[in-house]
């Protein structure tokens, strides 16, 4: 068996010839628009891009914040309910000791009384 190279593959064909570049001649003077123009316009539109994306960290860190000062205050008012309920309960438990204690003092004095009747009697 003899080895026979394939034939080779025919050159591709050239690239087509392209337009000729435009130049600003080619257009109205209102539409030509210099590369310095362009230039401004990408730095500011890439120095407002910066400017909204720090305002959106400030925005996220006021509303973190103001998220944190909503559940302190919750906490807080929390805090200030449960020690109102205390105090009512305290002073409700104040008045029930009052009023064991006038009735205390009260048979304490009628026993004193009864003890300084006997002591008579006798």
């Amino acid at each position: 068996a003899v080895y026979h190279p394939s034939p080779p593959a025919p050159p591709a064909p050239a690239p087509a010839p392209s337009a000729p570049m435009a130049t600003q001649s080619d257009f109205p003077e209102e539409d030509v628009v210099a590369a310095s123009d362009y230039a401004k316009a990408i730095a500011a539109v890439d120095r407002l891009r910066g400017e909204r994306d720090e305002l959106r960290v400030r925005l996220r860190k006021m509303r973190s914040s103001a998220a944190a000062d909503e559940r302190e205050i919750y906490e807080l008012k929390h805090a200030v309910h449960q020690i109102g309920e205390q105090t009512q309960a305290a002073q409700h438990r104040m008045q029930q000791q009052e009023h064991e204690i006038r009735e205390m003092s009260a048979a304490l004095e009628r026993a004193r009384s009864m003890s300084r009747d006997v002591a008579t009697m006798s």
